[in-house]
């Protein structure tokens, strides 16, 4: 029994990661999320992010969004969704780590797609992106961002 009288944990302690390793986690995390936005992958999106996700972005006219529910719109109706034709280039990420739990990484998102009339189109934006780690899964996720178009 440990000092509290709870019983005591058995098996090796978790080692914690290195700076870097936790760089690494959150910007693979980073762009599975680009990843699915650019697919349309509202299932993924949602295990990325926090319920709560707060955001301002120029679709919201300079307001603050809060919840997935002004994202789902977006996944549900855009125009193609199809894998491949998009997708998002982060060039020069700067990474932040904030503690143990929070991390910070602005970049800017650069992204391809082919337009309905079958023709390349592209598009920049600068992104500042938070991430906390879950309390229920210990897994890095999106808790708030801010896009601004280039």
């Amino acid at each position: 029994l440990t000092a509290c009288g709870q019983p005591a944990m058995s098996g090796p302690t978790p080692r914690k990661h290195t700076s870097q390793e936790e760089e690494e986690i959150v910007m693979s995390t980073l762009r599975r999320l680009l990843h699915a936005i650019d697919c349309g992958d509202y299932s993924t999106y949602c295990e990325l992010c926090d319920a709560d996700l707060t955001s301002f972005e120029p679709e919201a006219r300079g307001m603050l969004i809060e919840g997935l529910t002004f994202h789902k719109f977006y996944f549900d109706n855009a125009q193609s969704n199809t894998p491949g034709s998009s997708q998002s280039t982060v060039a020069h990420p700067k990474f932040t780590l904030l503690g143990a739990d929070h991390a910070l990484v602005t970049y800017t998102r650069i992204k391809q797609a082919v337009g309905a009339d079958g023709n390349p189109k592209e598009s920049a934006s600068n992104e500042t992106r938070v991430f906390s780690k879950s309390g229920a899964t210990g897994n890095w996720i999106c808790i708030h961002f801010h896009r601004s178009n280039v």
